[in-house]
């Protein structure tokens, strides 16, 4: 129980880090394009929650959906939400923006 819960949270951190500041830490772009890799490539599904499912028969959206009440019935409990995907979608592209930028100015 305990270990389900330390990887529900390392789960939650590594949501979190996503969506931070990649200016800070240029490392996080790299995060950001193998997670959206690993979603192109497993049809918008989320690995780390099926491995949740596999090893602890829950997931991080199941458990959120609980405690927020919501009918989880009719969910893919894999699926990324359209509006987390988009959202990376756009912090990845305005990061890769800002680096094309700036390596055409030490170019011209």
């Amino acid at each position: 129980m305990f270990v389900k819960y330390v990887f529900f949270s390392l789960h939650t951190l590594f949501i979190v880090i996503c969506l931070a500041d990649p200016h800070r830490y240029p490392i996080i772009t790299l995060i950001q394009g193998i997670t959206i890799l690993t979603w192109f490539i497993n049809n918008n599904n989320c690995f780390i929650t099926q491995l949740e499912d596999y090893f602890f028969h829950d997931t991080l959206i199941n458990m959120y959906c609980r405690f927020r009440k919501y009918d989880v019935s009719h969910y893919n409990p894999y699926r990324v939400p359209a509006y987390q995907r988009y959202t990376l979608y756009i912090l990845f592209t305005i990061r890769c923006c800002g680096l094309l930028n700036s390596v055409m100015w030490k170019i011209w």
